[in-house]
């Protein structure tokens, strides 16, 4: 009767596609009027394109697996085959060597005598090639460190040029600067030199001055003679160190010839300057005339403050200065 007609199913598959099929063909195989009619047309052609299907893939797995079976079993044949064709090609090129030395025997001996040849040539070329290379790998080698060692060498001597010229430099700073300072320092000392002779010079003048207003007070008390005072009024009227010397001199002669200072004071001054009377004489021959102070000329309040006057401006302190001063007649 052909059978059951196929159920439909959620989800089409072989089974499904085969039980159409084989439905199919047994309503055609019965005469059946229903098999032109019993199955869609579209439904036939999916059974059919989906079993297609399914044999492409099974074709493609089977050809695969004798693919695989048929390099797996011609495997231990090629590989006798490759060791029977090397065996064959060994066995040749041996019966031709043994052909050529047989037939060409002085002719393949010159022959492989002249490759020899050649070859040594060329391995003789290639290895001095080699060698030159090599050397001239070597030679760039040490280039580059006898480089670096003469570069450290003149960088070394230059930072020692550097510093030699600094200390060169720098002397010849110190020496510019010293002989400036002693040129600087020789003009300050000349100008305060200069500035300090102007004081001197004006503090002697001013001494002097002092010291000859109280000598002339002194000869007048001490009736000194007019010829001894122009004599020396003339003799020393400079304003040098020796006169300031002479009148301090003559005015310690005349306190110690008025009894000013007496006891110690008095005994010291004629030891200092005991020598200066007997230099300083009159023409005529006559010494010099003092009469002794009276009471009332010691106790004038006019002298006394002048020679307290004259004694605290520093009359005594250019004493020993001149402590070996000794007098020159004109």
């Amino acid at each position: 009767k052909g059978g059951e007609a196929p159920k439909p199913r959620k989800g089409k598959d072989l089974e499904w596609a085969l039980h159409l099929l084989v439905y199919k063909e047994n309503l055609m195989l019965a005469g059946s009027e229903r098999s032109k009619n019993a199955i869609p047309t579209s439904s036939m052609k999916e059974a059919n394109n989906y079993v297609m299907n399914i044999r492409e893939k099974q074709c493609k797995v089977v050809k695969a697996i004798e693919t695989i079976q048929k390099r797996w079993r011609a495997k231990k044949p090629r590989e006798e085959y490759v060791k029977v064709l090397a065996a064959a090609k060994h066995i040749q090129k041996f019966y031709r060597h043994q052909t050529i030395l047989r037939v060409y025997g002085d002719l393949y001996q010159e022959i492989k005598a002249k490759i020899k040849f050649l070859q040594s040539l060329v391995r003789g070329h290639m290895g001095r090639k080699q060698a030159w290379n090599r050397y001239m790998a070597v030679l760039s080698v040490q280039r580059a460190v006898r480089g670096s060692l003469i570069r450290g060498r003149i960088k070394l001597w230059y930072r020692c040029a550097k510093v030699i010229q600094a200390a060169e430099r720098g002397r010849r700073c110190r020496l510019a600067f010293a002989l400036v300072r002693d040129l600087v320092i020789s003009a300050q000392a000349a100008v305060r030199g200069w500035f300090k002779r102007k004081v001197a010079s004006a503090n002697r003048k001013a001494r002097l001055k002092e010291y000859r207003s109280q000598i002339f007070e002194l000869w007048r008390r001490a009736n000194t003679p007019l010829a001894y005072r122009s004599k020396f009024w003339l003799l020393f009227d400079g304003s040098g160190f020796l006169h300031i010397a002479v009148h301090e001199d003559e005015l310690l002669k005349l306190w110690r010839d008025l009894g000013v200072f007496k006891g110690k004071e008095g005994a010291w001054l004629h030891k200092q300057y005991s020598t200066l009377e007997s230099n300083v004489s009159e023409d005529s021959g006559d010494g010099i005339q003092l009469r002794p102070m009276s009471d009332s000329d010691r106790t004038s309040t006019d002298f006394v403050g002048m020679l307290g006057a004259g004694f605290s401006k520093g009359a005594l302190d250019a004493i020993p200065f001149y402590k070996k001063f000794k007098w020159v007649e004109s």
